[in-house]
């Protein structure tokens, strides 16, 4: 029995200690808070205005405290402006959330701990397309930061809310015209530079500006408008490190032992795998929203969006590779010399262009007092194109040095003349493939509520009904020419700094390779790669037919709302699928319907004090990709082969939540302490199951999505505190400090490929703990906040485990990271003011590990600090 479990075991111990420090908190709350009627929300505000980071505080505390479920938000400020530099990075400052990066940018959201195939993340409460092929995750980075007023992460749930969550919901809240200004319009643009080191590409410009502006229409001003535009570009360099995604063990005569940790037990990198990305992006946004608010009982709105994302990279590749033919000799336990070493010369042209377009509106109602109806719908769609070129050019029966005593494994060559000669590097081949994919979305939503306000006492109830559908269609195409009559000095750039910047990295240049190729290549036949474009051809449906009964009583002090949801899904595919060499489409067909209890409420402790609970059954859907029935997609350059499958016969996972916590408001609903304990109990996990086959005489390792028999356990506590410190210590006024803090125990139970069993201690892509720290100070036309943020170890989920022993130790991890971003702001008048940003500013990349005991660097990323200053007009 192995057990994987690398943090701390004192979760207890920190429950108590937080309690501790809660109840204290709330004593003093008792002490410092005037009276106020339990539940009023608009009492916490106070009478003066508050502007900048004070202002989106105050809206932050008075969103959790009016709220009936657990609920952490982020707001922002009084014109609009959220609190940091884009979606991801605003959502990660919520208590329980971080964010997944990608190439220096927040991508995906990860909700107490659980990743974004957990969570469901809306706009406006509608499910919308997703520009990630075959995920359910959304890519934050499409989305621009200025059409979001508040963004709202519910953690305990209600029969009325979406279902298909179990680390939380997040809702991306768009402002409506009437939350503008009348007649203002706000300006701003930004101007920078991402600061990479010269030796890896230098600096690199970056910017962005945006809009926005709001008016009030008609003869009763019963209409408003709002519209933002927005755009945002920029350049960076990425240089990587691998030493492959295995490692190899040598006996004492230098021959190769196939055992892991035998022989001598010297782990040797299978390669050393230099990446440089050149990468170019640019986002555009437009949105648009009228709402209508007349005299009588009817109102609406109306809102429509597009956001677009164009990703230029150019990824220079070189790569020193192990054969399993090599011998090693003067051995050391960091160093030593490999026999026979391929190396290759590869550069990628990547084109990504992402599109997200939609409308959604809904009607209002007052029937009759306390009684109020909606009608809500939506359409969405996203659209991918993915162009791609490959130029690979490769020599053999290298002999290369390896030193392996510093983090990075470095790699020499014997005969640098050899190594370094372009001439030598014969062309592998020129390689076109292209993706298109496509999602639609439609969400229709009908409500009916009856006394169920925020200021409603006595009984209140809701029903209502949903109807989610999604279509989804991706081809993939691939074509190759093999072996080109010429070599890397007709295609040669020149050459940049590897990783450690020990010999030249080469690239290619384009054009010299493109003009090339064709020149040459009418000679060669290409070939298409069946294979690959049928596994990764394919369509799916999904529907998913919701409908919800609730009840609630509410007193002065207290709340308590229950009810049920039942959502039946229904998921169909087509594909295709191999059978004795001939591909034919293929089609398959499956349902299920769930029942999802749940009961939530509070009761007040105190004037501005809340001990709240949640129980509640909810599902995590499998990946569209994971469901799909597809061919599998086999992979000749990875070592083993891998062929990786789907699984039409994947069930949801169901989690059953318990949630307990305590909120007190503090200073007239300036500052705030929240604690939470949760408990998740998750069946039908979701695990990557693999095991080695012989096809075609090869070791292939075969994957595939399978549901995991034992139960997942996660436990887990939550710390938030916002406190303005003028309030303990008059010499500190003006600085206010925001913390928030979770920690995780996992019991993961899987079942391995050779019959054995593990129990690991985290989930894909969770960090077991992870805080955000804020020092925000706000005096007269100043405006600073440092922020840090931290995200504990997690397990990148790689690699498959298919037997206990030999390839565990594939698994790799994530290393801890901190990062710390600065913004300073001046207001030079009432409507001007002056910005300077600094993002990153340690300059925090990424280090993966793996190894029995995470021992040895898997890869490695540098990620460079980016400066900003810009200027923010109100007209």
């Amino acid at each position: 029995m192995h057990r994987n479990d690398f943090l701390p075991r004192n979760l207890g111990l920190k429950a108590v200690a937080l309690a501790v420090l809660s109840a204290w908190s709330g004593q003093a709350s008792a002490e410092t808070t005037p009276a106020a009627p339990a539940g009023a929300a608009s009492a916490a505000l106070p009478s003066v205005e508050i502007t900048g980071f004070r202002s989106q505080n105050t809206r932050t505390i008075a969103n959790k405290e009016a709220s009936a479920v657990t609920v952490d938000s982020v707001a922002s400020d009084e014109i609009g402006r959220l609190p940091d530099f884009n979606v991801g990075d605003a959502l990660k400052r919520v208590t329980g959330v971080s964010t997944l990066e990608y190439q220096g940018e927040p991508r995906y959201v990860i909700v107490r701990g659980l990743n974004g195939n957990y969570n469901t993340t809306l706009i406006d409460g509608f499910a919308f397309a997703t520009t990630d092929i075959g995920s359910r995750q959304i890519l934050m980075e499409v989305l621009p930061l200025n059409f979001v007023h508040r963004i709202d992460v519910t953690k305990t749930f209600l029969p009325e809310n979406v279902g298909g969550s179990i680390g939380g919901t997040a809702n991306l809240v768009t402002a409506g015209g009437f939350d503008h200004p009348d007649g203002v319009l706000t300006l701003q643009a930004k101007g920078g530079a991402t600061l990479m080191s010269d030796r890896y590409g230098g600096h690199e410009p970056g910017g962005e500006a945006a809009a926005k502006w709001g008016t009030r229409i008609g003869p009763a001003r019963q209409f408003a408008f709002l519209g933002s535009a927005s755009y945002w570009r920029r350049h960076i360099h990425v240089p990587q490190i691998e030493s492959g995604g295995s490692l190899n063990w040598y006996n004492a005569d230098g021959t190769r032992n196939n055992t892991p940790y035998g022989g001598n037990g010297l782990a040797v990198p299978t390669e050393r795998r230099w990446y440089n990305y050149d990468n170019d992006r640019d986002r555009a946004g437009i949105t648009a929203r009228l709402d209508w608010r007349p005299e009588g009982p009817v109102g609406g709105h109306v809102a429509t969006y597009w956001f677009r994302q164009h990703e230029n990279s150019g990824r220079a590749t070189q790569n020193s590779q192990v054969q399993s033919s090599a011998r090693v000799s003067n051995q050391t336990p960091t160093s030593g010399t490999l026999s026979n070493v391929n190396q290759y010369v590869e550069f990628g042209r990547l084109r990504w262009g992402r599109d997200l377009y939609g409308i959604n509106g809904e009607l209002t109602t007052e029937l009759a007092p306390k009684w109020n109806a909606d009608l809500r719908g939506s359409v969405s769609r996203a659209v991918v194109s993915n162009p791609q070129s490959w130029d690979k050019f490769q020599q053999n029966a290298l002999a290369f040095n390896y030193d392996w005593s510093a983090t990075a494994p470095i790699f020499s060559a014997v005969n640098p003349a050899n190594s370094e000669n372009p001439a030598r590097y014969a062309n592998v081949y020129h390689q076109e493939e292209r993706t298109e994919y496509s999602q639609r979305v439609s969400d229709l939503q009908v409500n009916l509520h009856h006394n169920v306000d925020e200021d409603a006492r006595g009984w209140g109830a809701a029903l209502g009904a949903r109807l989610v559908q999604t279509r989804m269609n991706t081809a993939f195409a691939r074509r190759t020419w093999n072996a080109m009559p010429y070599t890397l000095a007709d295609a040669l750039a020149g050459s940049t700094c590897g990783f450690e910047c020990n010999t030249p990295l080469y690239v290619v240049d384009t054009q010299r390779a493109d003009q090339a190729w064709v020149a040459n290549r009418d000679g060669v036949t290409p070939v298409d790669d069946v294979t690959a474009q049928n596994g990764a051809t394919y369509g799916v449906e999904e529907e998913i037919k919701a409908a919800y009964t609730q009840a609630q009583w509410r007193s002065e002090h207290w709340l308590l709302a229950g009810g049920v949801r039942y959502e039946q899904t229904r998921f169909q595919s087509k594909g295709w699928q191999q059978v004795n060499g001939a591909w034919s489409e293929t089609a398959a067909q499956r349902s299920y319907s769930d029942l999802l209890p749940s009961l939530t409420g509070f009761y007040a402790t105190g004037l501005r004090s809340k001990l709240r609970f949640g129980l509640s059954r909810t599902l995590g859907r499998p990946r569209l990709d994971q469901m799909a029935l597809k061919g599998g997609v086999l992979n000749t350059s990875a070592s083993p082969n891998t062929l990786s499958q789907s699984n039409p016969d994947l069930k949801p996972r169901r989690s059953d939540n318990v949630d307990i916590g305590h909120d007190w408001v503090l200073g007239g609903g300036r500052s705030m302490v929240a604690v939470a304990l949760f408990h998740k109990t998750i069946r039908d996990e979701i695990f990557r199951f693999g095991e080695l086959q012989t096809i075609n005489g090869v070791d292939t390792l075969v994957t595939q999505p399978r549901n995991v028999d034992g139960r997942v356990r996660i436990t887990g506590v939550e710390l938030g505190v916002i406190k303005e410190l003028g309030s303990l210590v008059p010499a500190l006024n003006g600085f206010t400090v925001s913390f928030n803090a979770s920690a995780l125990d996992v019991k993961y139970p899987v079942k391995l490929g050779d019959g054995t069993s593990t129990t690991l201690g985290v989930l894909p892509q969770q960090p077991k703990e992870l805080w955000n720290l804020a020092l925000t100070y706000e005096n007269g036309p100043w405006h600073t906040k440092l922020a840090w943020n931290h995200t504990g170890k997690l397990w990148d989920d790689r690699f498959p485990n298919y037997d206990s022993v030999v390839q565990f130790y594939r698994n790799r991890y994530q290393e801890p990271t901190d990062k710390v971003d600065l913004q300073i702001a001046y207001d030079v008048t009432r409507n001007l003011s002056l910005s300077f940003d600094a993002l990153n500013i340690t300059g925090q990349g990424f280090q993966y590990k793996y190894g029995q005991s995470q021992e040895y660097l898997q890869s490695a990323w540098k990620v460079s600090p980016i400066v900003m200053v810009g200027v923010n007009v109100k007209l």
